[in-house]
């Protein structure tokens, strides 16, 4: 039996400078403060693992906070929205016929309904709007074998 934590707290920041034409020259715009394209403040994962008679188990939780995915000025930036994920294997092995063989079922993001997107773009920092959603599913069910001879 085991068990696994890690978590990671950034506090990343640039300066961004553009230039603006206008009539006679160019304005140039300083903002700072700025964080790292998908540099999430706070993200982590907690785990609990088995491994004993024939039986490997795991299940971990992973999440992760809202990051920017491209600094545009005015308040338009493009963020990806925070995530979390709940995922179980499950493993049984058994030894037969000159190899070794297990029979494997995994459950991969329990925590999504059907219906929710893999991933959501905002734009905005305070008063936010949705710009795209990314569809692959919601949760996951998967069973199989793995041949080892």
């Amino acid at each position: 039996m085991g068990f696994f934590a890690n978590y990671t707290y950034t506090d990343s920041s640039k300066t961004i400078r553009t230039l603006t034409p206008v009539a006679d020259g160019e304005i140039e715009f300083v903002v700072e403060g700025v964080p790292f394209n998908s540099d999430p403040t706070h993200s982590g994962t907690i785990a609990a693992t088995y491994n004993a008679f024939d039986i490997d188990a795991s299940l971990t939780y992973s999440f992760q906070d809202r990051a920017l995915a491209q600094f545009v000025g005015n308040n338009l930036s493009e963020y990806r929205e925070g995530l979390e994920t709940l995922d179980f294997r499950f493993a049984y092995g058994i030894e037969r016929w000159g190899g070794y063989y297990q029979l494997v079922f995994e459950g991969v993001d329990l925590m999504r309904d059907p219906e929710d997107p893999a991933t959501i773009n905002g734009e905005g920092d305070s008063q936010f709007f949705y710009t795209s959603r990314a569809f692959r599913g919601g949760r996951e069910f998967r069973l199989g074998v793995i041949a080892t001879f």
